[in-house]
């Protein structure tokens, strides 16, 4: 089973993978994605590790931010030729006043720690 995540990843994408993964064995997640939401991000790694057959993420292009989570999931990553893959902090866009400013900052920490422990293992 062969699935692409070649968009930015949000709900959608994270409905569809979950859809197309259920009795597939073995799975290939191509990726070319700038990334997109770290929550769905973080529910299609989810899905893909409880996934009980093999998993190789093929980075064919680009695999930025949220997309690095999910090749994270994979038992192999394989990167194509010239492919990219690029980590950075996480980053939003917010507004509000000073205590909706700290609020959106401290879910920035909670992202980073987390993205921080999936690296790491």
């Amino acid at each position: 089973m062969d699935i692409q995540i070649y968009d930015v990843i949000d709900e959608v994408t994270a409905q569809k993978v979950k859809a197309m993964v259920v009795g597939q064995l073995p799975i290939t997640v191509h990726i070319n994605s700038p990334g997109g939401s770290v929550t769905d991000a973080l529910a299609i790694y989810s899905i893909l590790r409880k996934h009980q057959g093999h998993i190789t993420a093929v980075v064919d292009g680009l695999c930025a931010s949220a997309a690095t989570i999910v090749a994270l999931a994979a038992d192999e990553i394989v990167m194509a030729e010239h492919s990219l893959l690029m980590v950075h902090n996480p980053w939003t866009v917010a507004s509000g006043d000073a205590a909706q400013m700290r609020k959106t900052a401290d879910t920035l920490d909670v992202a980073s720690r987390e993205m921080v422990a999936l690296y790491t293992e």
